[in-house]
């Protein structure tokens, strides 16, 4: 049999993912010759089997960009009369509408809760943190009515950087901004800056770090 005709995905480029080529694409339908893949056999060799072995959509996706990037070059080389694999676009995803939680069925909330949580609460709702920032939060991060978000607690574990990796600062309402100046009293400390008089930090974890992330 002729050279072209028995070229199969193993004369592909290198450049391509070669993970989703070992654990995928080559062991489903590597074997076959190129001209001998077709849209269907891709669904019953390669999609069909991955979803049934519990392969997320995004990896079969990036396994069928990975084939139609094979027979692109191929094409590009003469060695099929076309590419059978078209990936479209996958749809944008439609925004939902989140509403907020009013005011007074957060401070209902509050009203049920110990101090600590209660203001917990309140940085969650008002000052619109991430469970895994509230907890991540030091005193030196509440400067000039402000909140510094610069790293995030995993179960107990900090990180240096957030979710999105960008870190913000978020001004606080006066009555957050009070709620924290008491919380500081009660828990010892005459300031909530980062540095009140020279040589002094407030430093220090607001919350017990070691709390699991609030669902």
């Amino acid at each position: 049999m002729q050279r072209r005709a028995t070229e199969t995905l193993r004369l592909t480029r290198r450049t391509l993912t070669s993970g989703l080529r070992r654990c995928h694409l080559q062991p489903r339908v590597g074997d076959y010759a190129l001209r001998a893949i077709t849209p269907k056999l891709v669904n019953r060799e390669l999609v069909a089997p991955m979803r049934s072995a519990g392969v997320g959509e995004p990896t079969i996706r990036q396994a069928l960009m990975v084939l139609q990037a094979i027979f692109t070059y191929a094409h590009a080389e003469d060695r099929v009369p076309d590419n059978p694999i078209k990936v479209t676009k996958p749809r944008q995803a439609v925004e939902r509408e989140v509403p907020p939680v009013p005011p007074v069925t957060v401070e209902r909330l509050r009203a049920r809760l110990a101090t600590r949580d209660a203001l917990m609460v309140a940085v969650l709702a008002y000052a619109g943190l991430r469970p895994q920032e509230l907890l991540a939060l030091r005193w030196d991060d509440v400067v000039d009515g402000a909140l510094r978000i610069r790293r995030k607690n995993v179960h107990g574990q900090l990180f240096p950087y957030t979710k999105t990796r960008q870190n913000r600062r978020v001004k606080l309402l006066a009555p957050l901004g009070a709620d924290l100046a008491e919380w500081a009293l009660a828990s010892g400390r005459r300031t909530i800056r980062a540095a009140r008089e020279p040589g002094v930090r407030e430093v220090g974890a607001l919350f017990d770090p070691t709390l699991e992330a609030l669902s």
